[in-house]
């Protein structure tokens, strides 16, 4: 009788280490596939940064798709950056 309950707790033991790790284990492409993501998502905010530090609205705006909402201030007041001409970039 202990031999078969330490066989059942072994056992148990055994397929609940191989559930977590297999649970924690991806392969190598989703690791590659996150690695080109989060590759992406930083050269975006990069360019982001670039065009914000030249103050290139017109440009930084092409980074957004059409539905995005981007919204900008301009002499204390919030406006839409697709409404906002450069004019208002250069009194900033």
């Amino acid at each position: 009788m202990k031999t078969y309950v330490l066989a059942i707790i072994l056992s148990s033991l055994f397929t609940r280490a191989q559930a977590q790790k297999t649970a924690g284990q991806r392969s190598g492409e989703e690791r590659l596939q996150e690695i080109e993501d989060r590759i992406a998502l930083k050269a975006l905010v990069d360019e982001f940064s670039i065009l914000a530090d030249r103050k290139d609205i017109a440009n930084q705006l092409l980074l957004f798709t059409e539905e995005a909402k981007v919204e900008t201030v301009n002499n204390g007041q919030a406006v839409s950056a697709r409404e906002c001409s450069l004019n208002c970039v250069s009194r900033v």
